[in-house]
């Protein structure tokens, strides 16, 4: 999970056996971080786990915020948490 940002999901397995559905633009954005990322050099920043034991961090290209690209590009939106 990439930190900092609400992004669409892909396809993914529930509870029950079935699939919950893709969010708009989830392949979009696989798409642009493919682009970014694949065969190049990354630093990933784990900043936290989330509630299932997956982590929550940034992406760096060439020192590039993976999570900035994507609101950039309109294909995620930066998350406000309030403490």
């Amino acid at each position: 999970m990439v930190g900092g940002i609400e992004c669409p999901r892909g396809e993914r397995p529930n509870r029950d056996g079935g699939k919950f559905p893709a969010d708009p633009f989830s392949g979009e954005a696989a798409d642009l971080t493919r682009e970014l990322a694949q065969q190049r050099d990354v630093v990933v920043e784990v900043e936290t786990m989330d509630k299932v034991g997956g982590f929550v961090g940034y992406v760096f290209v060439d020192k590039v915020n993976v999570s900035v690209k994507l609101v950039e590009a309109g294909l995620s939106k930066v998350l406000l948490v309030l403490f």
